[in-house]
Parts: structure tokens; C-alpha cells; sequence
């Protein structure tokens, strides 16, 4: 194997460590996120729990294996439009001015 191949396995293998690692120290708070979700949304759990919007959807999606909990969220739109900056609901397939 190379340098350069060598380097870039240990590059994967540091980009899976800290995607990992970012993951943990939020399971340490699981079921207290989870729950403060659940009843206050988004952006206020990104407040409580020192998280970024994105985090907070990311890790819901995780905890309930679907995105059902985090599209019944009341800011889940504005969110979704901060993050990916696109409307969930848009669907551009009603704006075709081909007919």
C-alpha cells in the first residue's frame, strides 16, 4: 500500500471516528432529548441540549428510525428550510409551465 493509500484510509477511518464520537456524547442524554423534543421542538431542544439544528434533526431521525417524529415537530418547516434551504412541502412539479 502506498503513502497516499495508507493516508487516506486514515482519513476514513478518523471521519468515522468523529462522526461516532459526535453521535456518543449526545446518547448520553438520549431519553432527556428525546423527551424535551417531544414537547418543546426543535429549535428550543437545540437551545436546551447546545446542539445545532441540523444535530437535533439528525439525531431524532436516528432515535426513532423514521422521520414521523421529527415531520410533526411545529418548526419542522422553518427548520427544514434553514437547514436544506427548501421547502419540505414544495413540490416543484406543480410549478411545470410545460402544458
Amino acid at each position: 500500500m502506498s503513502e497516499v493509500e495508507r493516508l487516506k484510509q486514515q482519513i476514513v477511518e478518523l471521519e468515522i471516528l468523529v462522526e461516532k464520537l459526535k453521535w456518543e456524547k449526545y446518547d448520553i442524554q438520549w431519553s432527556e432529548i428525546c423527551e424535551f423534543f417531544n414537547e418543546n421542538g426543535i429549535r428550543q431542544t437545540a437551545t436546551k441540549f447546545n446542539m445545532q439544528i441540523k444535530d437535533v434533526m439528525d439525531f431524532i431521525v436516528k432515535c426513532d428510525n423514521n422521520t414521523d417524529g421529527l415531520q410533526s415537530a411545529s418548526d419542522y418547516r422553518e427548520c427544514h428550510i434553514l437547514v436544506y434551504g427548501e421547502d419540505p412541502y414544495y413540490d416543484s412539479s406543480d410549478n411545470d409551465d410545460t402544458a
